[in-house]
């Protein structure tokens, strides 16, 4: 069953802090009141709480909506987020790699997947993923500028300088 499900970024920008905490707080009601079997209230739930983050209740919300539907595509690129800001960058990379599983075609999990690799020092995979991410947007700017420093990394001068050119092209600004 397909969830139009607004993304975090749609959250931030329609709703300040206050807002937001209100809006948990109808959800939390909700919940008490004995409606919690439903992916999607625990979904806009973590994406509310990431928005303000609340990492660890965003994690426990997501994976909630996650024991309701397993494949719930954004929900897994979300936790794989959330993991990312909780430093633990192995858990995020599972959940992304579950995303492409699904959905091989999802920019938004694999240069969350290669973020999580990059963390984890997997420069060769980095590069790997975002080569894929750049085949489907070839002016994506973060996959741009992640080639760079993971080029970097590797010590390839050459090829740094060409991601660093391309991603000025862009409009990103080094500093």
């Amino acid at each position: 069953m397909a969830i139009k499900m607004p993304s975090q970024q749609e959250f931030s920008d329609a709703m300040d802090e206050q807002e937001v905490r209100a809006a948990i707080d109808r959800y939390e009601q909700m919940i008490e009141s004995g409606y919690d079997d439903s992916e999607a209230l625990w979904y806009n739930l973590g994406v509310h709480y990431m928005t303000i983050k609340e990492w660890e209740k965003a994690r426990d919300t997501f994976l909630k909506a996650l024991e309701l539907s397993p494949d719930l595509l954004q929900a897994l690129v979300n936790l794989g987020g959330v993991y990312f800001h909780l430093n633990e960058y192995k858990k995020a990379e599972k959940f992304n790699r579950k995303a492409l599983e699904i959905n091989p075609d999802f920019i938004h999990a694999r240069s969350n997947l290669a973020m999580s690799l990059m963390s984890q020092g997997n420069f060769k995979e980095t590069i790997s993923q975002l080569e894929q991410v750049l085949k489907m947007e070839p002016k994506h700017p973060i996959a741009l500028v992640s080639m760079s420093r993971a080029h970097a990394a590797l010590g390839n001068e050459e090829k740094m300088k060409e991601y660093q050119e391309r991603a000025k092209e862009v409009g990103v600004k080094f500093v």
